[in-house]
């Protein structure tokens, strides 16, 4: 199971192939880390965590410029296709 990047369900294309195999060796790599935290100095801790959030951010990118629809809205800031209003009701 993934603690930090996504894992890809569905794959149609070599490179969400490829993206699925660096995914998964990326967030071993996280996992790693972030149980080293402790031996780290407050600075290097920062440092880590930035790092770990530039990976996700990485992972969501790559999904998103794959075509993954839910990367994409994450990106845009737009709502869930469950959470569109919907305007036939007003």
């Amino acid at each position: 199971m993934r603690k930090y990047l996504p894992a890809i369900e569905y794959i149609n294309k070599e490179s969400t192939a490829m993206c699925a195999e660096i995914f998964e060796e990326l967030d071993a790599t996280l996992i790693l880390l972030d149980a080293a935290r402790l031996q780290f100095n407050p600075l290097q801790r920062q440092l880590a965590d930035r790092f770990i959030l530039a990976c996700k951010g990485f992972g969501r990118d790559m999904l998103a410029a794959e075509g993954n629809r839910d990367a994409l809205r994450e990106i845009l800031d737009l709502p869930t296709t469950d959470s569109v209003p919907d305007p036939s009701k007003d």
